[in-house]
């Protein structure tokens, strides 16, 4: 695991042949690893790795957990323990279906984004779009390092806090590995041991490298979306400056090049939002769930038994919480971004001097200023949309939730 990020830390930015390659390299790098980047023509089992490793979190990590909760049912500290856990990886495991079922809609975006890039541009527009890949690359960073560093703590000390609560296990239930399960066979000997070890350290770093990395990557195209966005903001403010020596043919031709990428832009927002909108409404809930469930077993823990504690257990715990909070505050950053950014298009309408242009000409900016009107939104299952406010209230409704359960459990004490 140090290897593994070792060699992340010390990738070499003159090998970047591209700000396509510099914007998602570290997307591409994590993706690579799990052999999922999404690829438009993807064929024999690079087209089904997405599932195969969805298959081998719900076989090994999935089914023997779910049987583990079962059996000490009861037992909130250690229910809470391990639902805390459970959920990420099981959010994870439906990420990978999802990436497997929409990697033609990613495909398509991840060209048309290559293709942006390699369109030649004054040195105002590339500066704009690499102020945008900055930010991406700045999250990917930011999640690889929580990615791994969630896997390293576990390596180095076996997390499986839950163990810690239980009374009286039931005898079916392994205690010895990473997770607390429930396995068909014995773990004490040596062989079995080492082998659902390195099962679970595999489902375990594919679950939540695709939870990590599935969310930098939808945040890093929606940032890519806000740059287009800001270079036709700029083209339209940049349109009919010097209007004497424009010629009507010329600023048609202009008005036409920009509408057509308005348009594509709007659809590629509305692919996105079609394909992701699912996996948005899960992060949602998973960061509710996991705040609150993994927040009020890190506070329990460290009150009762401070002593018993081991730095790298609760530096898991911890590190799972923030990760769940920052992966929707990046999520909705870039949403609350895209709204800002397609509004701004069409205020760039009123401040582009239009109304220094004859009607032939000014009746052009129609197509675009009536966009304003609805700007591009990406949604948490079509039930709300993604921004800087619906962060503030999840995070508000969490907090009240992890009050709750420690006024019940003091109760029950």
């Amino acid at each position: 695991m140090i290897l593994i990020i070792a060699a992340i830390f010390l990738v070499d930015e003159d090998h970047l042949r591209s700000g396509f390659d510099y914007a998602c390299g570290w997307n591409r790098f994590n993706f690579d690893l799990l052999g999922i980047w999404p690829r438009k023509n993807a064929t024999g089992i690079a087209k089904y790795r997405s599932l195969i490793n969805a298959s081998v979190i719900f076989l090994i990590l999935v089914i023997p957990r779910s049987i583990a909760l079962y059996l000490f049912w009861g037992q909130i500290d250690a229910m809470i323990q391990c639902f805390s856990t459970h959920m990420p990886l099981i959010i994870g495991m439906v990420k990978l279906i999802i990436l497997y079922f929409q990697q033609q809609v990613l495909g398509e975006f991840l060209e048309e984004m290559e293709v942006d890039w390699k369109v030649v541009k004054p040195t105002l527009h590339h500066d704009t779009m690499m102020k945008m890949a900055n930010i991406s690359r700045g999250i990917s960073i930011v999640s690889s390092s929580m990615a791994y560093a969630a896997n390293s703590f576990g390596v180095v000390k076996f997390y499986n806090l839950e163990s810690f609560h239980l009374k009286d296990p039931d005898p079916r239930l392994t205690m010895n590995l990473f997770w607390v399960v429930c396995l068909p066979f014995d773990t004490s000997t040596s062989i079995n041991f080492w082998v659902a070890l390195l099962l679970q350290f595999y489902a375990s770093f594919s679950g939540s490298l695709s939870y990590f990395a599935f969310d930098s990557l939808v945040a890093m195209m929606i940032f890519h979306l806000c740059g287009q966005l800001d270079l036709v903001r700029l083209s339209i403010s940049q349109l009919g400056e010097d209007s004497e020596t424009q010629r009507v043919r010329d600023i048609q031709a202009m008005v036409r090049s920009i509408v057509k990428k308005h348009e594509k832009l709007i659809q590629s927002a509305r692919n996105l939002e079609t394909a992701f909108n699912f996996a948005l409404l899960l992060l949602t809930i998973g960061c509710v769930l996991t705040f609150c469930f993994q927040g009020y077993a890190v506070i329990r823990v460290t009150v009762n038994a401070v002593r018993q504690l081991n730095f790298f257990q609760v530096g898991f715990a911890v590190t799972i919480t923030l990760s769940a909070v920052s992966h929707l505050f990046f999520c909705c950053w870039a949403a609350d971004c895209l709204i800002t950014k397609s509004s701004a298009v069409g205020d760039a309408i009123y401040h582009s001097g239009w109304y220094k242009l004859p009607h032939s000409k000014a009746h052009f900016f129609l197509l675009i200023g009536f966009k304003k009107f609805r700007p591009l939104e990406i949604t948490s299952g079509k039930f709300a949309a993604l921004s800087l406010d619906l962060f503030m209230k999840v995070i508000k409704m969490s907090m009240s939730y992890i009050s709750m359960l420690l006024a019940v459990q003091s109760r029950r004490t």
